[in-house]
Formats: structure tokens, sequence, C-alpha cells
């Protein structure tokens, strides 16, 4: 059946009539459109922000939860959790004026559980695109498209970041679930997700190897700071 695909820019709507549905581009791909707004009642009060204005077009999730919350220039010691990080932070940002860090280790006041935490965006894959990069430190995340997991190669290292990619070419003109997933012991600072043209190489196993537990040593040399009220 000939797909068509009709842009509606200004409702901000893409129609994929093969596939019946209604799916909004991806936005907010780098964060910059963070707003900082504290709010009360959440577990980590007085250090949380509303997640839907500091994370806006994004969905996080602690385990299976969906939470509200986010850190702001701040993380956990020993928590899983997630934050949003501005030029203000000891962790500068990776690029632009907002970066996301997400960590896992224990569930938050249940500190024998551990817990993993996940950053998740719905939207309308480009027609064109060959691939998904961004940039990101840390080590023992996963990512996956359409529920299928990624194979990530490293396009390019730098000594605050590293510039991943991966391979969706089937994916392309799809509306598909995006996902950021961090496992106990992991972290992953966060930015500049971008739907390319470019065709990425097949990963190595170097490329592999800088995705898992070892990249966990590059951002402990940066994160210098904790929540206060973390255990």
């Amino acid at each position: 059946m000939k797909l068509v695909c009709i842009t509606r820019a200004a409702l901000g709507i893409t129609l994929v009539s093969n596939a019946g549905v209604f799916s909004a581009p991806f936005q907010n791909l780098n964060f910059e459109q963070a707003a900082i707004v504290p709010i009360s009642g959440t577990p980590v009060d007085p250090f949380g922000y509303s997640a839907s204005d500091a994370v806006r077009r994004w969905t996080l999730y602690i385990g299976p939860n969906q939470v509200n919350w986010v850190l702001y220039n701040n993380y956990f010691f020993e928590s899983t959790g997630l934050g949003i990080h501005d030029m203000n932070s000891p962790m500068t940002p990776l690029s632009g004026n907002y970066s996301l860090f997400i960590q896992a280790k224990h569930e938050l006041y249940n500190a024998p559980n551990l817990i993993d935490a996940s950053l998740t965006q719905t939207g309308f894959v480009p027609t064109n695109a060959r691939s998904l990069q961004f940039k990101a430190r840390g080590g023992n995340f996963q990512v996956s498209l359409g529920r299928q997991p990624l194979s990530l190669v490293s396009l390019l290292s730098t000594p605050t970041y590293t510039t991943y990619g991966a391979d969706i070419t089937p994916f392309a003109a799809t509306s598909s679930e995006l996902r950021f997933n961090v496992i106990p012991f992991g972290a992953l600072f966060l930015d500049s997700i971008e739907f390319s043209d470019q065709v990425v190489p097949e990963p190595g196993a170097l490329a592999l190897l800088l995705c898992g537990g070892l990249g966990w040593i590059v951002w402990r040399k940066f994160a210098t700071r904790r929540c206060d009220g973390s255990l």
C-alpha cells in the first residue's frame, strides 16, 4: 500500500495514512525548552521541580512508575533519579543551556532495592532519517526505538562527551517510542538528540564497550555534587 505523509505545519501534526494514526514530530530533543518550576508534594521535597516544565514533551519513569518531578542542578548520591542541569551546575551542559542527567541505583527510601530510570517520547520519525545521534557521558544505558534495542556506535569522542549513533532506517516514516533507559549502577548525561540522514557504520567491539560499565568512570570525574535529601 502506498504511504502518504501529509505534514500540517500549523498544527504540528503528521498524518500517516497507512498507519491510521496521527503523530506529532519529536520535540525538545536538546532540552532547551526547559522551565525551572519548583513544586511541592514530591518524595524529594524541597528539591523537586516540575518534570513537565523542565523536560517538556518527554515522559520520565523510575522503574515502571511515571514521575512528575526532577532535580535541578543536583543529583542523588545513592538513589535513582533524573535531573536537569544548566550553566549554574557543577555538571556543565554538554551543549547549549541544558542537559539531562539520569542515574540508576537504589530505590528512593528503599535502599536495598535496585531500580532503573527511563526517558521516553513517542513521535514521528522523519522520512529521510537513517540514524539517531546524541551526545552523552556515562555508562550502563540502553536506547530503543519502536521498543527495539538499538546498536550504538561511537562517532566522536571528546574529553567531556561521546557522540553516539545508531542505524534507524527501518523506523523511518513511522510513529515510534524513543526510550533512554539507565540500569543500576549506571548514569547518563544526555543532550543533542537528533534524527539524521547520515548513515552510521555497524557497531564494533570497542563502541559496545564504551556504552558499558567503563563509561561510568568518565561521568564520575565530572559529577561533584549531590542532593542533601538523598539516601
